[in-house]
């Protein structure tokens, strides 16, 4: 028998409730549903419970702009503004103890109720205001007790009928109830204290799925109630491909079928974190990276640095780069520039978690003890964002890019900031268990109010942190800076970030191999020659090293001062040779048997560097030992097997995103 369905689009509150239909689990629009790598495909999870019995939930809401809140807690009731503000009829939420008048409700028309003033009549109701400022539970206590209630209203014309006839803000009675299924902060689990009556006969819930705006299959089940309670639960595999899929979800009431709620624009994909300082941030300095935006590219909210702001946004978006992580979708430049390419490579829809905070040192983003109850430090947003949307488990990479706010004088040491990275590491393998592979940008040398001793400090942890197997590390030399000497333009900038990472990503975590050059030539080992004291050959694991220009007197000039001795007698660089994947410094003197040498990375141009056969500069390293013993034990780190995994992206931040 064909069915008849209802044109009507009834009003959805956030809670997933309407009338005596509840839904605990439903997709949002433009939502990315997690990808499960053995099936490639996502479950659309729809599930809840119908009352065919009394019911108090609302059926639409009047909330005043940016309420409820919750703010500051707790704040579980409801009042309503009356004809003598410009809000009348809006809700806010409450403090339950706090005191004032109330509206009240009696269901028989009558004009006088004990000492309170009579307001008005609606639908046979009658209205009065208890001028006597209670807390809510006593307000509702003295209104039951003369056979009324705090005010209940039912549809938005009675809602509009009674503010009309009050000149006061006063209690309704519109609380919260937290033993509700529905039950979250600030928008779930609002109810009335009088119930509705509605002739309802639910027996079957049923869902279309859509892929490309065309039907493509129907799923059904039928209700058994007990107690006039009945749950459904229906599971709707997708495929992760660059198709958008719709669901629409029906119920059949007395032999009728009504669309009660509906999402559109649902993908499947994979997901990855952005983390670090304003360089992992990475707004518009200077270019737009609008060129890589598309539609399968998916944030949740954003990564806004206020509680209220995050738990209030339920939203997904499509992903944008420009804005700054207070704007809704903000991904950073180079995070939207990486997740265009993965999208395009893989046919894979890419959601971005961007949680960086500008100008902030490595301890700011540690996990606090109270990270999944409250949103008030950032690894309690970027978590509750993961958890609220359930990808905690989908997560595949994490991309770092932090460092310059640990790199003042007095800054963390070498192995301070490799013990508070491995912790948050650490941390992150706890909360998203699956996640593959962690990737270090390293950070630049520039100012930003840092010290050169303390850069050094920092990027030779990122070095260390990068020699496990399930860490990479990618220089940020060899792009252009923006006018501040702390972040980067967009064209050879953040874009770089993002193309230089692309392949990396491709080989590490999605199993492609390259025959080119990929990654940063990291050094393997560094001596002063035995047949000549006055040669340092550095070693790098590049297949070949390349001096990129003829101009060997320049290339010596930059080298020297981006090679920098200490405790080498003041000895000075007067040769370079670059043989294989190795580079020979000629040195005018014997640097001694205490002699260190690191690379700073400070130069934008390919020429003024030397690369890989790719154009990828060595990575940078610090105080590494060429003679002796140092009295330390930085060059020729050996590969830790039980070190955690970790992923730097490092910022060029100047600290006031």
């Amino acid at each position: 028998m064909k069915r008849k369905v209802s044109l009507i689009y009834f009003l959805i509150i956030s809670c997933f409730g309407y009338s005596q239909i509840y839904f605990s689990s439903f997709p949002e629009n433009k939502q990315l549903i997690g990808r499960d790598l053995s099936t490639n495909k996502g479950l659309i999870k729809i599930s809840g419970e119908v009352n065919n019995g009394p019911y108090f939930d609302i059926d639409y809401d009047n909330w005043r702009s940016g309420e409820p809140n919750n703010a500051p807690p707790p704040e579980n009731v409801g009042e309503m503004f009356g004809n003598n503000s410009i809000l009348q009829g809006q809700w806010n939420d409450g403090n339950s103890s706090d005191t004032k008048p109330s509206y009240v409700e009696f269901e028989e028309e009558v004009t006088s109720l004990s000492d309170f003033i009579y307001l008005g009549q609606y639908n046979g109701h009658s209205y009065f205001k208890n001028l006597n400022n209670l807390n809510w539970e006593d307000a509702k206590l003295e209104a039951e007790n003369l056979g009324a209630y705090l005010s209940s209203h039912q549809t938005i014309e009675e809602n509009n009928a009674v503010s009309a006839m009050g000149d006061f803000i006063g209690w309704i009675g519109l609380y919260q109830d937290l033993n509700s299924p529905n039950y979250d902060e600030p928008t779930g689990g609002w109810k009335w204290v009088s119930p509705t009556n509605l002739n309802s006969n639910y027996s079957e819930v049923y869902v279309e799925l859509y892929k490309n705006n065309s039907l493509l299959e129907t799923y059904s089940q039928e209700l058994s109630f007990s107690n006039d309670q009945a749950s459904f639960e229906i599971n709707i595999e997708i495929n992760s491909e660059l198709s958008k899929y719709s669901v629409k979800t029906y119920a059949i009431n007395n032999g009728e079928a009504t669309i009660i709620k509906q999402a559109e624009d649902i993908v499947c994909g994979d997901v990855f974190i952005v983390q670090g300082q304003s360089n992992a941030e990475a707004p518009s300095y200077n270019g737009s990276s609008s060129g890589y935006e598309s539609d399968f590219i998916r944030v949740y909210a954003n990564g806004n640095s206020s509680s209220s702001s995050i738990i209030n946004n339920n939203q997904w978006y499509y992903g944008q780069g420009d804005g700054n992580s207070g704007t809704n979708g903000n991904t950073g430049q180079w995070g939207l520039v990486l997740a265009k390419k993965l999208v395009d490579e893989l046919n894979v829809p890419i959601a971005i978690f961007n949680g960086a905070h500008g100008g902030q040192p490595i301890s700011f983003f540690q996990r606090p003890e109270n990270y999944e109850s409250s949103t008030n430090s950032n690894y309690g947003r970027l978590y509750y964002r993961l958890n609220k949307s359930g990808l905690n488990s989908f997560v595949r990479g994490v991309l770092w890019s932090q460092g310059e706010a640990d790199s003042f004088s007095g800054g963390l040491s070498t192995e301070q900031y490799k013990s508070e990275f491995e912790n948050l590491v650490g941390f992150w393998q706890e909360d998203y268990p699956n996640i593959e592979q962690y990737y270090i940008f390293q950070t630049r040398d520039c100012d930003c109010g840092t010290s050169e001793s303390g850069r050094i400090k920092i990027k030779e942890a990122q070095r260390q942190l990068a020699i496990n197997n399930n860490i990479s590390v990618m220089p940020t030399t060899g792009m252009t800076v923006h006018s501040d000497n702390c972040h980067y333009p967009f064209n050879n900038g953040y874009e770089k970030f993002g193309t230089r990472i692309f392949k990396p990503v491709l080989e590490t975590i999605y199993g492609f191999n390259y025959s080119e050059e990929i990654n940063a030539p990291m050094v393997t080992d560094i001596q002063i020659s035995s047949s000549n004291a006055l040669k340092i050959i550095i070693t790098t694991d590049a297949i070949s090293l390349m001096a990129n220009t003829q101009d060997t007197e320049t290339l010596l000039q930059k080298v020297s001062t981006d090679f920098v001795l200490t405790n080498a007698n003041d000895v000075s660089i007067i040769g370079v040779e670059v043989i294989n994947n190795t580079i020979e410094l000629l040195l005018n003197g014997d640097p001694g048997s205490d002699a260190e040498i690191s690379l700073l990375g400070r130069y934008d141009d390919l020429e003024d560097n030397i690369t890989n056969t790719s154009g990828i500069e060595l990575v940078c390293f610090g105080n590494y030992c060429i003679s002796g013993d140092c009295n330390q034990s930085t060059g020729g780190v050996a590969v830790d097997q039980d070190k955690k995994p970790a992923v730097i992206f490092v910022e060029d931040g100047d600290q006031n995103v």
